[in-house]
C-alpha cells in the first residue's frame, strides 16, 4: 500500500510528528512517500508536484485549512484522506494522534470512508472547486452591495448586504454558521445559500437541491468590484454585471474514518470547544 504523508510546516512540532507517523507506516508495511525535501528519512520516496496526491491513501497532519486544501487535490485522483488535527478546531480531522494500531489498520484497509460533496464555481472560463464554501463579498470595509441570486435562471431575490455565500453541508458549520445559516448533516448533498448581514427583515438562508444551478450576479452600482473566494483561497474579482455560477461538483472528497462517530456527537464536541 502506498501512503502519501503531508504536513503543515508552519506549526511547531509538525515535522517531528510527521517523521514519527512515517516510521509507524513503514513498520506496518506501507510504502511511504512525501513531497521532495520535506522529510529526510531513508525509506521515504520523494515526489515532486501534484503526483504526490496519487496514492492508495493520504495521511495529512495540520489544521482544517491545510487538510481541506490537500483533500481537494486528493479528490481529483480519488485518493482517500485521513486527517490528523495539528491546528485549532480540527473539524475535518479524524483524531489528534496517529498510533501504531492506526498505521496497521490503514495498511490493512481496515477503515471506512465518508464522502463529502464539493462545489464547482465558475466565472467566465475560470473553474474552481470548494469543499466548504464560496463567498462573494464587498472589497472594502464599508458599504452595502447588491447581489442578485438566481436558481436555474429564476430570480430568488436581490440582496442588499455585506455579501452572500454558498456552502456545502461540510461548510455549513464554518462561515455559514457564523452568518446565521443552517447546520446540515454532511451526509446530505445540497447547496446552502446564506446572505451575510442582509439589510432586510425577510432575507433568510435557503437550502437548494444539489441539481440546481445558482447564479450570483453583481448588480452593485456603488461597489462595482466584488471579491470572491473558494474556501478562503486565492480571492478573485467579480466586476459589475458579471456572474458566478455555483453547482454541485462531480468529484467528492473521501475522508478515512477509523471509528463510527455520529454527526451530532462530533458537532457538539467540536463546537463546544470554541464556546
Amino acid at each position: 500500500m502506498t501512503v502519501t504523508l503531508l504536513y503543515s510546516p508552519f506549526e511547531k512540532g509538525n515535522k517531528e510528528a510527521a517523521e514519527a507517523a512515517a516510521k509507524l507506516l513503514f513498520e506496518a508495511g506501507a510504502q511511504v512517500q512525501c513531497l521532495k525535501g520535506m522529510l529526510d528519512l531513508p525509506f521515504l520516496k520523494q515526489i515532486a508536484g501534484k503526483e504526490i496526491y496519487r496514492a492508495d491513501a493520504a495521511l495529512v497532519l495540520g489544521g482544517d485549512g491545510f487538510i481541506m486544501h490537500n483533500a481537494k487535490n486528493c479528490a481529483h485522483r480519488n485518493t482517500p484522506v485521513r486527517g490528523i488535527n495539528r491546528g485549532h478546531l480540527g473539524y475535518l480531522a479524524d483524531g489528534e494522534e496517529f498510533t501504531a494500531e492506526e498505521a496497521e489498520r490503514l495498511v490493512a484497509r481496515s477503515f471506512y470512508t465518508e464522502e463529502r460533496m464539493m462545489l464547482q464555481v465558475q466565472r467566465n472560463d475560470e473553474i474552481s472547486a470548494a469543499l466548504n464554501d464560496v463567498v462573494l463579498m464587498r472589497e472594502g470595509i464599508a458599504g452595502v452591495v447588491e447581489i442578485e441570486v438566481l436558481s436555474d435562471g429564476e430570480s430568488v431575490g436581490i440582496y442588499r448586504c455585506d455579501g452572500v455565500l454558498v456552502a456545502t453541508p461540510t461548510g455549513s458549520t464554518a462561515y455559514s454558521l457564523s452568518a446565521g445559516g443552517s447546520v446540515v448533516d454532511p451526509a446530505l448533498s445540497c447547496l446552502c445559500f446564506t446572505p451575510v448581514c442582509p439589510h432586510s427583515l425577510s432575507a433568510k438562508p435557503i437550502i437548494f437541491a444539489p441539481e440546481k444551478k445558482l447564479t450570483l450576479r453583481n448588480i452593485s452600482r456603488r461597489e462595482r468590484r466584488l471579491s470572491y473566494s473558494c474556501d478562503g483561497e486565492k480571492p478573485g474579482v467579480l466586476l459589475y454585471g458579471e456572474e458566478l455560477t455555483v453547482t454541485a461538483g462531480r468529484e467528492k472528497v473521501r475522508f478515512i474514518r477509523m471509528n463510527q462517530s455520529s454527526f451530532c456527537a462530533t458537532l457538539h464536541k467540536k463546537l463546544s470547544e470554541i464556546g
